[in-house]
């Protein structure tokens, strides 16, 4: 918390910098350590100075304004401030949450409850919430207030208000309470990877080329040792049927935006030029550096020159600019299983610079040349 005429190195509760070079007069509202010295073959410059008006509207200093009428704290400046913040911790730190209103549900026991490090523990005794602090009424903060500002990196704005997003909050803490959830539990998603636990007769015994058992143990027991992982994001519902999302190893995850590769295919082959396609997110795999390849399959007389502009923009308007793919490459044929089933993981093993062998069995094709090229890729990278 500064009062917008520091440096910002100065926060409560931190020690003063023993700074060498002043690069920034210190305000009326403020003294300085007379034994803080610029040397004396320097040149003290100024770059901005607050008005006393200004300083009088910060949070610092109304928060000594508040000190003094309510508490009879008499802080003469911020260097006071400043040194009975870390001088008084219990009385600093409690007068801060009272000044602020910071809403406990129980009075606090202490403060601090010691004075050690690591393990001291502010305010025992009590709890508090952060949505309900963050969206108590105030200044600044009726329902037609603006709350948040969005901008995504395609130009598309949005704009909430605090009604708004009480009203949001309200209503995701309803349907979390309708589900079950309690004080105390902890939500992490609702959507989670369908794993098996216990052993089924329908589990397959071996792979086939797979003598010592090394290709299944690394593909179904590999990330979650002694659980099946079986490679697929689902949902029970309260009929007890299941929501498959789909694959949970060949998700699209850009910046931390995680997308199924249906929502991308559904875009990308609505186009009449396009008669398949296949998206790799390379993230983590070998040396590719966390890329998003698109491969595809043309409508016969069609030009990639003149598709891919097209496919950019939709995929940019319809998903988001990170899920624009890095490259468009033209392929005969999409690897697919018997069934026809896109054979994502395989060949993003593959772009790792995994051996064909290993990631996939030719039986286990409907095409087994429809890998060369990716196997060409690969070698073109390692």
């Amino acid at each position: 918390m500064t009062d917008g005429s520091t440096n910002g190195d100065e926060a409560l509760g931190v020690p003063e910098p023993q700074r060498g070079v002043a690069h920034q007069q210190a305000p009326a509202d403020t003294q300085v350590d007379s034994q803080v010295k610029a040397p004396a073959d320097t040149q003290v410059e100024t770059l901005w100075t607050p008005t006393p008006e200004a300083v009088a509207t910060t949070l610092i200093a109304r928060f000594r304004a508040w000190l003094a009428a309510t508490k009879g704290v008499e802080l003469a400046d911020y260097a006071q401030l400043w040194r009975w913040s870390v001088s008084e911790l219990e009385a600093f730190w409690g007068a801060l949450a009272e000044s602020f209103e910071v809403r406990f549900h129980q009075r606090p026991e202490e403060v601090p409850a010691e004075r050690v490090m690591p393990g001291a523990r502010w305010f025992p005794g009590t709890t508090l919430n952060y949505a309900e602090q963050a969206l108590l009424g105030g200044d600044g903060k009726a329902d037609d207030d603006p709350a948040a500002s969005f901008q995504r990196e395609d130009g598309r704005t949005e704009q909430l208000t605090y009604g708004e997003v009480r009203t949001r909050v309200a209503a995701a803490r309803a349907a979390l309470a309708g589900l079950g959830v309690g004080r105390g539990d902890r939500v992490a998603a609702l959507v989670g990877e369908l794993v098996v636990t216990e052993p089924v007769p329908s589990m397959p015994v071996f792979f086939w080329n797979d003598p010592d058992g090394s290709r299944l143990r690394e593909a179904r027991f590999g990330t979650y040792p002694g659980i099946w992982r079986h490679g697929d994001w689902i949902k029970f519902t309260e009929r007890g049927s299941a929501v498959i999302y789909g694959r949970s190893d060949s998700t699209l995850n850009r910046g931390g935006v995680r997308m199924g590769t249906a929502e991308f295919y559904r875009v990308v082959e609505a186009f009449a030029e396009v008669a398949d396609s296949l998206v790799i997110d390379t993230s983590g795999a070998g040396r590719t550096g966390g890329e998003l390849p698109c491969f595809l399959g043309l409508a016969p007389g069609s030009e990639l020159a003149t598709v891919e502009p097209k496919l950019r923009s939709a995929l940019r308007e319809q998903l988001s600019p990170r899920h624009v793919p890095n490259a468009f490459i033209v392929i005969d044929t999409v690897p697919r299983t018997p069934n026809g089933k896109k054979c994502e993981v395989p060949v993003k093993k593959i772009l790792s610079g995994m051996p064909v062998d290993r990631a996939i069995s030719a039986d286990a094709l409907r095409d087994p040349d429809s890998l060369r090229p990716f196997v060409e890729l690969a070698g073109g990278q390692h």
